[in-house]
């Protein structure tokens, strides 16, 4: 069960990395109150959408996108 558990985080954490690393764009949203937050994604659009999206679930009001890279 011990070995179960360590594999099961190992390949959790192999996942987590190699997907955040494999992502083509990276936003920036930013609103008029302060709020900023991060999306990834492999299309622009997606990610962009992704850090709208989380900046308005942080409770930013009027959020866009400040860049992408």
């Amino acid at each position: 069960m011990k070995r179960f558990f360590v594999a099961t985080v190992v390949g959790l954490t192999i996942v987590a990395a190699v997907s955040t690393s494999a992502s083509a764009f990276q936003c920036l949203a930013r609103s008029t109150n302060g709020v900023s937050t991060w999306g990834y994604g492999i299309f622009f659009n997606r990610a962009a959408g992704f850090a709208v999206r989380h900046c308005r679930v942080a409770g930013g009001i009027g959020c866009h996108i400040a860049f992408c890279r």
